[in-house]
């Protein structure tokens, strides 16, 4: 009896089949390569745009603040006096006679009467007004009649880009706006009533 054998996998001379690679291709092509840069590249721009827009809002916020401070503290030693100096200068609040001016240049000038911490009696008058960007106090013994000065005195605030005062009766409006160096300016506006316009 002839046995005739069966092979599952047929001649000996039937080609081979590639063996398959589990997991793909090692490494990235060009084209994946490309694609992953360019995408870091935008989540870098994004990241370092955010970091910047964030720098400028912390720089202006802070010039803000510069500004607002410089406006209030101006303002209050105009009207209420600077009493951080050896020697007091009394503020608009205490006149007994005021005067404004819008030209040449925009002015305030008032006659004060007080008495130092020293017993003194004091006869000034003071005039604050604005030269370019820098507004300036000036104060004198009082010599009638009652005069804007607009030149020396001291510099009491640098980067006022606007300042104006306006008497109506005994009322005296004043606006100052302040620009610091960071960009940002701070507006501020008031109005005075002098106790002693109209009494000496």
């Amino acid at each position: 009896m002839t046995r005739v054998s069966e092979r599952s996998g047929g001649s000996r001379n039937s080609p081979r089949r590639p063996a398959a690679h589990l997991g793909g291709t090692a490494g990235l092509t060009l084209v994946e390569t490309l694609i992953a840069s360019g995408l870091f590249a935008l989540l870098l721009a994004s990241i370092v745009t955010v970091m910047i827009t964030s720098w400028r809002t912390q720089v202006f916020t802070a010039s803000s603040y510069r500004a607002e401070d410089l406006a209030r503290d101006t303002m209050v030693k105009l009207v209420h006096g600077d009493y951080t100096q050896q020697m007091p200068v009394p503020g608009l609040i205490r006149a007994s006679a005021v005067l404004t001016s819008s030209s040449p240049y925009p002015a305030v000038a008032y006659r004060v009467t007080w008495t130092d911490p020293q017993g003194s009696p004091h006869d000034d008058e003071i005039c604050w007004y604005l030269d370019g960007t820098t507004l300036y106090r000036v104060v004198q013994p009082y010599s009638a009649p009652l005069d804007i000065t607009g030149s020396g005195g001291t510099a009491i605030a640098p980067g006022v880009v606007y300042f104006s005062a306006t008497l109506d009766v005994s009322l005296v409006r004043i606006i100052l706006k302040v620009q610091d160096q960071g960009g940002a300016t701070y507006r501020l506006r008031t109005q005075v009533t002098p106790r002693l316009v109209g009494g000496g």
